[in-house]
């Protein structure tokens, strides 16, 4: 009898999975790369927290002074998030060692090459500033002959740019005490050009290279300090990248010097500290002017220079004056913290993502949609080149996109996928279709976003950023990368045919 069954079904059953088959694959091929409506998601808070976090290349900044001999050196070990690493290299010059000048010796370049490893290992970026102020004392300069000094850039130039992701800004430096470019006879405008067209030369594109002043910016492009704030730099142009240390920061309506005319010093900074560092030391107000040197001031010229830095150790009375005053300004988030608080938290880039649409149902044959609404509250920009990586977590363990490799949609922006472009007090929306392989398996799947200097890196490598939502669920650290929803995969109409069709076919071949 159950023979006879098997007979009817293999006769019948080529007719059956030709009429299942046509329909299928008619299914198929209408949802091949579709994409559904997306839908609001709210799997983490889109409320900024107020804590600090420490992401690389912004903040205040702890500062460490080595002095490097011709030999014996030591490999430098401390670190921190943001490290200012003022190194004074004047025993290589005849001036200080009393014979002649030198150059850079192999075990002072191993020792420095060294310490910024070991300052990569630990997650930690690095400011740089060099000088022949012996032991950064302020007592006095020995700067060799002005050829010697480019001999100098161009070796640390070739130690820079093995870790040019480490390092996030040159401070010109090379003159006076301290490295402050200011009251050594050595420091000419000739000279000062020089050494700004040295570092601009040995060092990667990547790297900002910070003047002291605007005047020596203007005195080294040949325009106009008067007409400063008409200048405006495009990326391509050697000058893109030229940014500023103020170690007056708000101290005078000059600061302290920094400045000729602040106004158009001001409307210059708005343009060009864009795309290059900004930063300094916090002093005192010294000249009896308007006190600038506050949170609530700063919640206003912060966002005009985009400044990105401040010495977290100078000056201690502004510093203590800053803990102590109440923040009731603009942003009413930050009412009841600290000036210091706010302004920790706002020195440069600091993103948070302000709301999620994406695909929350699909198939492995359609596509997979995000819009991530992500606002820049810092006062600055991210100068570093960053990929945006997509990360889908779930049954199959770990998929990367990167973006950057992706064909732009029609609604997408070039600029979407450069987190340099998501300028400071604005919001940028990335959107991405992805192509889901066919061998995901139906389930829940995590997606992140993560940003770091490589698509190759992984977890804390690359310097990945963290969002500043409040949501526990943001940051993964194992990932290195940001939590912003789930999306359920389900079998398609198609896969259930399928199936169908594999349970006939066993049926029909008597199992």
């Amino acid at each position: 009898m159950l023979k006879k069954y098997r007979k009817k079904i293999k006769c019948i059953l080529p007719i059956v999975l030709i009429c299942l088959a046509g329909s299928s694959m008619i299914s198929f091929m209408k949802m091949e790369h579709n994409v559904r409506p997306m839908e609001e998601v709210n799997q983490i808070s889109y409320i900024e927290t107020v804590d600090n976090i420490d992401n690389p290349g912004r903040g205040f900044y702890h500062q460490i002074c080595i002095h490097y001999k011709t030999a014996d050196n030591e490999v430098n070990t401390f670190t921190s998030n943001l490290l200012h690493m003022r190194i004074d290299l004047s025993d290589f010059s005849g001036s200080y060692n009393g014979k002649k000048d030198i150059e850079l010796s192999q075990d002072m370049l191993d020792a420095f090459e060294a310490s910024l490893a070991n300052l990569k290992k630990e997650g930690g970026s690095a400011i740089l500033r060099f000088a022949y102020d012996p032991w950064f004392c302020g007592e006095n300069s020995y700067e060799p002959k002005m050829s010697m000094i480019l001999k100098h850039i161009e070796q640390l130039g070739t130690v820079i740019t093995k870790y040019e992701d480490t390092v996030v800004a040159v401070e010109c430096g090379m003159f006076g005490k301290w490295g402050e470019m200011h009251g050594s006879p050595m420091c000419t405008e000739e000279n000062v050009s020089l050494a700004i067209d040295a570092w601009l030369e040995h060092t990667p594109e990547s790297v900002s290279i910070n003047v002291r002043t605007p005047a020596q910016y203007a005195a080294w492009k040949n325009i106009d300090l008067d007409h400063i704030d008409e200048n405006t730099t495009l990326p391509g142009q050697r000058e893109y990248r030229i940014g500023l240390y103020d170690d007056g920061y708000l101290g005078s309506e000059s600061d302290v010097g920094t400045y000729t005319n602040r106004e158009k010093a001001l409307r210059w900074l708005e343009k060009q500290t864009v795309h290059s560092l900004f930063g300094g030391e916090l002093v005192g107000n010294s000249n009896k002017d308007v006190v600038k040197n506050t949170a609530a001031y700063m919640t206003y010229e912060g966002y005009r220079t985009h400044t990105s830095y401040l010495n977290s150790e100078w000056d201690y009375h502004a510093l203590e004056l800053l803990k102590m005053e109440p923040y009731y300004a603009g942003d009413v988030r930050y009412h009841g913290c600290t000036g210091y608080d706010y302004v920790q938290n706002h020195l440069g880039y600091r993103f948070v993502v302000r709301g999620v649409r994406m695909t929350t149902k699909t198939s492995t044959i359609e596509n997979f949609a995000l819009e991530a609404d992500i606002e820049n509250v810092g006062f600055a920009n991210l100068t570093k080149p960053k990929k945006v990586l997509i990360l889908i977590e779930g049954e199959n363990g770990l998929i990367q996109y990167d973006l950057s490799k992706l064909n732009l949609s029609y609604k997408e922006k070039a600029d979407e996928k450069d987190p340099t472009k998501w300028n400071s007090a604005s919001t940028t929306t990335l959107s991405a279709v992805l192509n889901l392989p066919d061998e995901l398996q139906a389930g829940t799947y995590h997606v992140y976003i993560r940003l770091a200097s490589d698509a190759e890196s992984k977890g804390k490598e690359g310097y990945p950023i963290r969002f500043a939502n409040d949501s526990e669920r943001i940051w993964n650290e194992e990932l290195g990368a940001n939590y912003v929803g789930d999306f359920v995969i389900r079998k398609s109409g198609w896969q259930k045919k399928m199936d169908k069709l594999k349970s006939l076919m066993k049926i029909g071949n008597g199992g």
